[in-house]
């Protein structure tokens, strides 16, 4: 049975993985270089308790995040588990400090190092479930007291469009653009019959194929609820939950949006 969990565990991250490496998974995302509604917020939040403080981007992609964070303190450092996109960000933002480094282990850095730790576009969802709690575990251990944690995260309460689902097939009055939207429907379905197998469903949590890059992508879903229950024992304290539109909402409120902000705040002791 463990050897079956761990080699689950791997299934999803090497999926993963393999898909955020693809070189056009790069190219898509150096088109992204602006700030969701939720993000603009957070930083406008949390700008006077991390104005000129240590800051690390997790999950830094293609520096979509990197000039608006740099703005409020150039002791910043990004870092991504893919090595391409490191390369991408050292050559665009040539004195800038980017490492490759996998969240999930983060020894490279010491405890309590930063103030502000930030995991934006919901990266931490691509990991397996075991996975995504040593990242929370690395990011408390690097965070400062009073340190600042924010990160979003696919919503299990959204509407999730399976591969099957004609909504998919784009519609077209150019017939050889209809063609190519047709068998890109197929490809979805043909990705799709190779990850399902993968899919995790459980009380807590649900790992689901969804359409990310065409049904390439195995993702984590998670409820505000359980989210703010995993935040709380890993030892977070003072968990605010971020509505995709850029605002505070209740935890227990409903919420439909694809995927949810967390700000959390490492617990400070007597």
């Amino acid at each position: 049975m463990i050897n079956m969990c761990i080699k689950q565990e791997m299934n999803i991250y090497l999926t993963n993985k393999a898909t955020y490496d693809n070189e056009k998974v790069l190219e898509s995302m150096i088109s992204k270089d602006r700030l969701q509604k939720a993000e603009e917020f957070i930083m406008s939040y949390v700008r006077k308790d991390i104005l000129n403080k240590s800051i690390l981007d997790i999950g830094v992609g293609t520096g979509r995040t990197t000039p608006y964070l740099i703005e409020i303190s150039q002791d910043y450092i990004g870092i991504d588990y893919s090595l391409e996109m490191v390369k991408y960000c050292k050559a665009k933002y040539s004195n800038i400090k980017f490492l490759h480094c996998d969240a999930r282990d983060m020894a490279i850095f010491n405890n309590q190092q930063f103030d502000f730790v930030f995991f934006s576009f919901n990266g931490i969802d691509y990991v397996a479930h075991e996975d995504r709690i040593f990242i929370l575990k690395e990011v408390y251990r690097v965070l400062k007291e009073n340190g600042i944690f924010a990160f979003s995260s696919h919503n299990i309460d959204s509407k999730i469009t399976r591969a099957y689902d004609t909504s998919n097939i784009l519609f077209s009055i150019n017939p050889y653009t209809m063609l190519g939207n047709i068998y890109r429907y197929l490809l979805g379905i043909t990705n799709h019959l190779k990850n399902k197998r993968f899919e995790v469903y459980s009380h807590n949590y649900s790992i689901i194929n969804d359409s990310g890059n065409n049904y390439c992508f195995l993702t984590y879903y998670i409820s505000k609820e359980k989210q703010f229950e995993q935040l709380k024992d890993i030892g977070f304290s003072s968990v605010e939950v971020v509505s995709l539109n850029g605002s505070l909402v209740d935890v227990y409120s409903e919420d439909k949006h694809p995927w949810i902000y967390y700000i959390a705040r490492r617990q400070t002791f007597a």
